[in-house]
């Protein structure tokens, strides 16, 4: 015999508002997506163009970040970028750094650089307080500026996305 559980709405108990789901379970997700060309001087850091305002449901949970943009350096000269996510301002990986021999994640010795670049990471989170998450970029080892979502020059830009999920412990 077959048994069907048909539902509009399940709701959390009262006093815990919301429902616990499985471990490996998609709580919310959110996603930006940018497309301003964002240009930042050399050795100086920038904000991309997404940013996500994101609060957890329970402090167990693992939130799981993704962002990706397209990363343009149009002039002559050899040049490097470090870009990395970030909670409040405060980078959540061990690079790029501000010190040591190779700071930046991504080098290129040639003249011109056009590349698509992502990044993933993923952390406890801790508490149910509400934080925001974004990519900020620097160029290191060069004189000229670095841009995400270029523009080419005719109209059409690069779009960058940034996702934050909660998933279930």
């Amino acid at each position: 015999m077959t048994s069907r559980l048909l539902v509009d709405k399940i709701e959390g108990k009262t006093t815990a508002s919301t429902v616990q789901m499985p471990s490996g379970s998609v709580i919310q997700y959110a996603k930006d997506t940018g497309s301003t060309q964002i240009t930042v001087a050399a050795n100086a850091y920038g904000n991309t163009d997404t940013s996500i305002t994101f609060t957890p449901k329970f402090a167990n949970s693992i939130i799981q970040i993704y962002w990706e943009g397209m990363f343009v350096k149009d002039a002559n000269g050899s040049a490097s970028v470090a870009y990395g996510i970030h909670k409040d301002d405060v980078l959540m990986h061990g690079i790029p750094a501000d010190g040591g021999t190779g700071p930046y994640i991504h080098v290129k010795d040639e003249t011109r650089v056009f590349t698509r670049l992502r990044m993933t990471v993923a952390e406890t989170a801790g508490t149910t307080n509400s934080r925001v998450y974004r990519c900020k970029f620097r160029g290191y080892n060069n004189t000229q500026s670095w841009k995400v979502n270029w523009d080419g020059g005719a109209g059409t830009t690069a779009e960058e996305i940034l996702i934050v999920q909660e998933i279930a412990q």
